[in-house]
């Protein structure tokens, strides 16, 4: 009897040795779930930030963006407001045939000035007619019979074309020989 009470007591042992070995284990698995649920939640923070970051950044491009060409649209609208102002002053002149010859100039002047404007734009007007046409820079009106022209060379232009810095800012409007 003593010995069954030994077993027993032995039995009772090795379970409570077990029982705190797997409470053990349960409690460093706890803590190990404890410290990655903690590292989830750094990395998602920090990806918020990242994503937070982001999108502020995409929108400082924007405005930056926005903010540099209304910069730009104001230095060539601040150009052209004299050639207003000049257009504004010759339209006062008065329309009878004594002054026609002096509006005439006039006209012209602001053309000049006009065209200079452009130029410091680096805006230049292209050369059309005798050229091949080329869809990348012309636009035809419509083809016309032209004795001792080939065929697809531009006979006239009806809207002149521009380039900006080697770029078609505008395409020629130009009638193209059959």
């Amino acid at each position: 009897m003593v010995e069954e009470k030994t077993d027993k007591k032995k039995k009772s042992g090795v379970k409570k040795k077990k029982i705190s070995a797997a409470k053990k284990a349960q409690l460093a698995h706890k803590a190990e779930i404890d410290s990655l649920k903690k590292e989830v939640d750094e990395l998602n923070d920090r990806l918020l930030r990242a994503v937070a970051e982001q999108d502020n950044m995409r929108k400082r491009q924007l405005r930056d963006r926005a903010l540099l060409l209304d910069t730009a649209s104001e230095t060539v609208l601040k150009d052209i407001l004299p050639v207003v102002d000049d257009i504004e002053r010759s339209l006062k002149i008065p329309d009878d045939p004594e002054h026609a010859e002096v509006f005439r100039q006039g006209v012209e002047m602001i053309s000049q000035k006009l065209t200079r404007l452009l130029k410091r734009h680096h805006v230049e007007p292209m050369v059309s007619v005798g050229q091949p046409f080329d869809v990348d820079k012309h636009d035809a009106m419509m083809q016309v019979e032209v004795a001792d022209v080939e065929s697809d060379i531009i006979v006239e232009e009806h809207e002149r074309g521009y380039l900006i810095r080697d770029r078609v800012l505008r395409h020629a409007k130009v009638l193209v020989a059959k």
